[in-house]
């Protein structure tokens, strides 16, 4: 989806002063040091995303009483550090004001990052100007967050040179942890967009879960009957999204509606997800792992129309050709093939003509594995994966 960017909203600082009343509520029978409104929405003037960036400051004896709090009383998700040291990230999908709040450790190099920009922009006119405007112009130009995010780096890296609040060195660990991960940009199809899963997947996520059976997927053991086992499922996901090497990938499915060629506009539902997990294969005697060759076991789940219309199909068309452009060699500098796997229960016709629709080979010798399953397998340049355009914000 096109990132929205906003001029300066003089109902941001009210905004934050509601949700910091919130917040002291919740941790209320707790001790913290303050909370700090950051992030663009923070600087009078500045341009930004209608989303509030929120540190709470911490102790480190302070942090696991405040996350218990943020849990226990205001319901917020936890989602761990995501790869950013002594920056614990919430997530609170169904609350307004939209919000991004942090719980951070005093005098952390994430603090000083988030106070020192944020002292920086509101004291030179010049640099909230020019971070304004590049703001407004990539938001013009329609870009997905992805997108956005890289074509601001070098800025934000700037910004933080200026400031003064961060070393040299600590810049560099920012930057490589920014860096971490092997997260996929958004891939549009002629009726689908996959994409990275974000917390606001949730209910998607749960009816889905709810509704889990044969028809739906091949997920095992994934069916869901409350909000929090779709909670812990969905933090799971994002949190295995940071990891190197990334081993477990999921990606969300969109149905996408109203396409404006003009603005390149879309209106997209959640309507299911593809994912992969990766590991060593045996080698060809069965004796040991591979080290130049990784399975990826492959999974799908679209809601029963979807699948009826096919759409299951050109889901894993576009997510395997994502999956070989992650990195083709291994630490000893020897090239990596991928094999794919798909597995389907004796009586899933729908799984078997999934599999046999993209070119699987059923493995003879591998006709049932332990669960049961009958076993598909092909390499990538196996795969019948043309005839499906992509477009790539």
């Amino acid at each position: 989806m096109p990132t929205t960017v906003e001029p300066y909203n003089p109902q941001w600082p009210r905004q934050f002063a509601q949700i910091k009343g919130e917040l002291e509520g919740f941790l209320a029978e707790v001790d913290f040091v303050s909370i700090e409104h950051v992030g663009s929405t923070s600087i009078p003037g500045l341009a930004a995303k209608p989303i509030l960036d929120i540190d709470i400051v911490v102790t480190k004896d302070q942090l696991e009483p405040v996350i218990s709090a943020l849990q226990t009383n205001g319901g917020y998700l936890y989602m761990g550090e995501l790869g950013i040291p002594d920056r614990h990230a919430f997530r609170t999908p169904l609350q307004y004001p939209t919000r991004n709040l942090y719980v951070c450790i005093q005098d952390s190099a994430a603090l000083r990052n988030h106070i020192a920009v944020r002292d920086l922009l509101k004291r030179d006119e010049d640099l909230r100007k020019e971070y304004g405007d590049l703001k407004l112009s990539l938001s013009q130009d329609n870009v997905e967050i992805h997108e956005y995010m890289t074509r601001k780096n070098a800025m934000v890296w700037r910004l933080l040179e200026l400031s003064g609040g961060v070393s040299k060195e600590e810049i560099e660990e920012i930057r490589n942890a920014n860096q971490a991960g092997e997260r996929f940009a958004p891939v549009r199809t002629q009726s689908l967009l996959l994409r990275e899963f974000v917390i606001g997947d949730l209910e998607g996520l749960h009816k889905l879960l709810l509704a889990s059976n044969d028809e739906v997927d091949q997920y095992p053991n994934q069916s869901s009957d409350t909000m929090k086992e779709a909670e812990k499922l969905i933090v799971e996901i994002i949190q295995d999204a940071g990891k190197v090497p990334r081993e477990h990938i999921e990606l969300a499915v969109l149905l996408v509606h109203n396409l404006s060629q003009e603005t390149n506009s879309v209106v997209a539902r959640f309507i299911g997800r593809v994912g992969a997990r990766i590991s060593s294969c045996e080698t060809q005697d069965g004796s040991r792992p591979s080290q130049t060759r990784l399975l990826a076991s492959l999974c799908c789940s679209l809601s029963p129309e979807s699948r009826r219309h096919g759409l299951d199909i050109e889901a894993m068309k576009a997510f395997i050709p994502l999956l070989q452009t992650m990195p083709a060699a291994n630490k000893d500098g020897q090239v990596v093939e991928i094999v794919f796997s798909i597995e389907s229960d004796t009586a899933d016709s729908t799984t078997r003509g999934l599999a046999e629709n993209l070119g699987f080979v059923r493995i003879e010798h591998k006709t049932l594995n332990a669960n049961g399953k009958l076993v598909y397998q092909a390499r990538g340049d196996q795969i019948q994966t043309r005839n499906i355009p992509q477009v790539f914000f």
